[in-house]
């Protein structure tokens, strides 16, 4: 994950099924470290389904808020209730 890169909020939820999703809310510097970090999602196979939203650049210093949504892979997850 790019440095550059840092979430206010994020929220690990896991449904009926076992499913875990992930989801959260960040900025980052500029739209290139966004793309960055999208790949490494892309590539690394753990973060699945991983879909930026609610994109928004600042015109001041050009930096992107957004929002976060993703699936994770069960072997992510260490939790028995």
């Amino acid at each position: 994950m790019p440095s550059t890169i840092r979430f206010s909020s994020l929220h690990l939820s896991i449904d009926d099924t076992g499913t875990a999703t992930l989801g959260g809310t960040g900025i980052a510097k500029n739209f290139n470290a966004l793309a960055a970090t999208s790949m490494v999602f892309a590539q690394d196979g753990r973060i699945k389904d991983a879909i930026f939203s609610n994109i928004a650049i600042n015109a001041k210093d050009s930096s992107v808020s957004f929002t976060l949504a993703a699936t994770l892979d069960p072997k992510l997850i260490v939790f028995s209730p």
